[in-house]
């Protein structure tokens, strides 16, 4: 009877401790692991939605929808808002470097500049930011690394620019290339739909199936990613877990997001 209770008590102590790790992980918001501490995501009224310990330093509050691009300074002490008229709002440490008078669709950020690009695939350095070209195509996204830049076109084929890699293309059919996301080699390309096509080194970890996807996001440790929908659902795979539901639009209105470390 001894040794029965002996091992009843260590089972229970056992449960225990793990019952107090998941609560760690469940209450701090993040996988201590993944070393982030939240997200940011905007609606196309350049409202701000924070979850974890990511800061707050202002939001636009546009009477119009017009926020296309949202970014975190390269020291993530401040952002940048980009409207669909290439307009950029600096807030927080985030130093404004110009404008572009064009018809934006995303910023991407350097340690001291960032890039603009527009709908027909021109691409606008300011900063320290090096201009290496851009398409003639109907482009959705632009990612940077320190080397170069990849511009994603709606039907899925991906142009690198400076001394990146490119790891491959996609060609869509009845559905459109939405967003990527980069890891050390290789990248992400998510399409409206949910589904995520991975290249190079990058894991596919799955997709969803709810349509109107507006972005993906690779945590830093590169063991999983958010997809984003329109109206504000923040799909977790992997690694990726500990925010949930910060947001929920009726409309779907939400166009970005970014990852705070």
């Amino acid at each position: 009877m001894k040794n029965r209770g002996s091992i009843i008590f260590i089972i229970i102590f056992l449960l225990i401790c793990l019952l107090l790790s998941n609560l760690e992980v469940f209450f701090s918001g993040k996988v201590v692991e993944e070393m982030y501490s939240g997200f940011y995501v905007m609606d196309g009224y350049g409202r701000i939605y924070r979850a974890g310990s990511a800061e707050d330093f202002g939001q636009a509050g546009f009477k119009e929808k017009k926020a296309v691009a949202f970014a975190l300074n390269s020291n993530q002490d401040g952002y940048y808002i980009l409207d669909k008229y290439g307009n950029v709002y600096a807030y927080g440490g985030a130093e404004h470097y110009g404008d572009c008078d064009c018809e934006a669709i995303d910023l991407e950020t350097t340690d001291e500049g960032y890039y603009i690009l527009d709908k027909y695939g021109n691409v606008y350095a300011y900063g320290n930011a090096s201009y290496y070209g851009g398409v003639s195509d109907n482009v959705v996204d632009l990612e940077t690394n320190y080397n170069g830049y990849y511009i994603l076109t709606k039907d899925g084929k991906v142009y690198s620019f400076g001394n990146v890699e490119e790891y491959g293309s996609i060609d869509l059919i009845n559905r459109e290339a939405v967003k990527m996301s980069l890891v050390s080699n290789g990248y992400y390309i998510v399409d409206n739909i949910g589904d995520v096509y991975a290249y190079g080194d990058a894991k596919d970890y799955g997709g969803v199936d709810v349509g109107n996807i507006k972005d993906i996001e690779v945590i830093p440790s590169e063991k999983g990613y958010y997809i984003l929908d329109a109206h504000g659902g923040t799909h977790a795979f992997w690694g990726a877990h500990g925010y949930h539901g910060i947001v929920w639009h009726d409309e779907p209105d939400i166009v970005d997001m970014e990852i705070y470390i």
